[in-house]
């Protein structure tokens, strides 16, 4: 990526896996006369060194209105606050790097779109797969898991191309949005209804190891989980009363990265079971609806709100019906609904040849009769892609910003055989590994939506 658009704030410059990834080496600070700021392509604020530039109306907010992207270098937790009256949205933790870019809906409080590196996600729950060991019998152990190291990956051929990274996702992504701009769909809603709109998305990569029964180690990555985040806000009003309501559309993507051999009579690698919960922190919030709530292999459900609106050419109230559809086709994958109270989501799991949510009365049908793994589905091998929507209300009238809290946990698992010969293996064995926790909380602005 070329520097001369690039901006770089403050007075030295220090190592960082995403400009080290994107410019080759250290960047160089920008000038002490910085001129125009809309001469510039990116500006990049290196939050590990101070908060200049991100305090209310510093560099960064001016860059952001003049419609340069911002590149935030290791933001700490609160530290991007001051963004949050421009971005509707701002990260409630830690981050490697947060970049935003504006958006072209004119129409909108908000136009801007956030993308955070998250530091690598943390072990989950023990794999879910256990029994006996025996020499006559298969077996199901959980294995050793760790999370990606911050760099998210190295540029060698063990760890496979920048591409397959998180770093190197996190900044082909950003190039791309330089490149081509963020031009989400249109909103159509009616005059006198009061929204927000704020698209979130974040990315965190992962590896896991272990060793089996046939004392091989097993290490597998780069694995990358992303996110993307459309959260609305809307206010419901009538004669008598004030409320609002919150959605949350949400897209994941994981990849479990891939093991050095796959074949029929080695190993599989295969994610199996993806959990994803979403609830606001405050406790003012109802749940109102979740979808999808269940379906083996395709599944077609629609949340639908009425809210109401004073309409102003009329001063009458009207009805708006928000819709919010999960059409989707994952073959040989099912999902049911999880959650509890205010904390709605779902759990996708692999159905065939072995369930993963009851990988321990399953795994041995995803065995041939001599032993072989069978085929694997493309979503368990390749990147699993599931989408969910989540609702709430609230009839006492909140300020300022509240918490939204994501949490995703995946499960990867290896079926292999050994102790083969003939064309017959005579030992298969899974390695249900500890699921990963990738967790993100985001601030956001209610101020759009106040009576």
């Amino acid at each position: 990526m070329l520097t001369d658009r690039v901006l770089l704030i403050g007075t030295s410059a220090v190592s960082h896996p995403v400009t080290d990834d994107l410019f080759g080496g250290l960047l160089a600070p920008g000038p002490a006369e910085i001129g125009p700021l809309d001469r510039y392509l990116l500006v990049v604020v290196d939050a590990r060194l101070s908060s200049s530039g991100l305090e209310e109306d510093g560099i960064a907010q001016k860059a952001l209105r003049a419609g340069v992207a911002l590149l935030i270098l290791g933001p700490a937790e609160g530290q991007l606050a001051p963004l949050a009256a421009v971005l509707g949205a701002v990260p409630d933790v830690p981050a490697q790097a947060v970049f935003v870019c504006r958006s072209s809906n004119a129409g909108e409080e908000h136009r801007f779109e956030a993308t955070a590196l998250a530091y690598g996600p943390t072990p989950g729950r023990d794999g879910l797969a256990h029994a006996d060991d025996s020499n006559q019998a298969a077996q199901a152990k959980a294995e050793h898991v760790e999370p990606d190291e911050p760099a998210g990956g190295t540029r060698d051929g063990a760890a496979g191309s920048r591409q397959e990274t998180a770093v190197g996702a996190f900044t082909t992504f950003l190039q791309s949005r330089l490149t081509s701009g963020y031009a989400p769909a249109p909103v159509n809603l009616p005059d006198g209804l009061k929204f927000f709109r704020v698209p979130w998305n974040f990315m965190s990569g992962f590896s896991s190891q272990g060793t089996g029964q046939d004392s091989v180690s097993y290490r597998n990555g780069p694995g990358r989980i992303t996110a993307s985040l459309v959260i609305w806000g809307f206010l419901n009003q009538t004669k008598t009363s004030n409320a609002q309501y919150l959605v949350v559309e949400a897209s994941y993507d994981v990849d479990p990265g891939r093991l050095a051999q796959s074949d029929d009579e080695g190993r599989g690698f295969a994610s199996t079971l993806l959990v994803g919960n979403t609830r606001p922190v405050p406790p003012q919030f109802a749940p109102v609806g979740h979808v999808p709530t269940n379906g083996v292999n395709s599944w077609d459900e629609t949340l639908k709100i009425d809210i109401s609106y004073q309409d102003p050419a009329t001063e009458g109230y009207q009805l708006y019906t928000f819709t919010s559809t999960v059409n989707q086709t994952i073959t040989d994958w099912s999902v049911q609904n999880e959650g509890s109270g205010t904390v709605l989501g779902a759990e996708w799991f692999m159905n065939a040849p072995a369930n993963g949510a009851d990988l321990q009365s399953t795994y041995k049908n995803a065995f041939t009769l001599w032993g072989g793994v069978k085929s694997l589905p493309s979503a368990s091998t390749g990147t699993l892609n599931a989408r969910e929507a989540s609702a709430w209300i609230t009839n006492t009238v909140l300020k300022g910003r509240i918490g939204i809290s994501v949490q995703l946990e995946t499960q990867q698992t290896i079926f292999y055989s050994f102790r083969c010969g003939l064309a017959i293996c005579y030992r298969i064995a899974v390695l249900a590994l500890p699921g990963f926790r990738a967790s993100q909380t985001v601030s956001v602005d209610l101020s759009p939506i106040q009576p």
